[in-house]
Parts: structure tokens; sequence; C-alpha cells
């Protein structure tokens, strides 16, 4: 009866790993198509608003609001 329970244990285990790995592959795939999809939107606001540099504004210790598109983005990725 141990040995059967010590080899349940070991399944139980093998299948908890399993969809580990399987979730986190799923999240990195769906984590870059939705980076995908923003950079593409980065891309298209740049050249709307005439940008020719887009960053991160966690690093910026200046910058007017009239250029932050932070709500743009979220605006339109929104609607997708």
């Amino acid at each position: 009866m141990k040995a059967e329970y010590a080899k349940r244990q070991l399944d139980i285990e093998d299948k908890v790993k399993s969809n580990k790995d399987e979730l986190i592959k799923l999240e990195d795939t769906n984590t870059k198509a939705v980076l995908a999809d923003i950079y593409k939107l980065l891309d298209k606001l740049a050249v709307e608003f005439n940008l020719t540099i887009v960053i991160d504004k966690n690093n910026v210790l200046y910058g007017q609001a009239s250029q932050d598109l932070t709500d743009k983005v979220r605006e339109r990725m929104r609607g997708r």
C-alpha cells in the first residue's frame, strides 16, 4: 500500500510540474503576442504624432504631458 501511495504521489508531482511548464509556455506566448500588438500600435502613434523616439516613462526625468502616449495606447488597445 505504501508503494502504491508513493507511486501516486510521484505521478501527481509529475503532473503538477507538467502543468506548471505548460502554463509558463502559454503565458510567455500570450505576453509576446500582446507586446507585439503594443509595439505595432506605438509605431503607428509615433508616425501619427510625428515622434522620433518613444521611451518608457519610468525612465523620464522630465517630459511634457502632451508627449505621454499611455492613455492613447490604453484606449486603442481596449478596442482590440
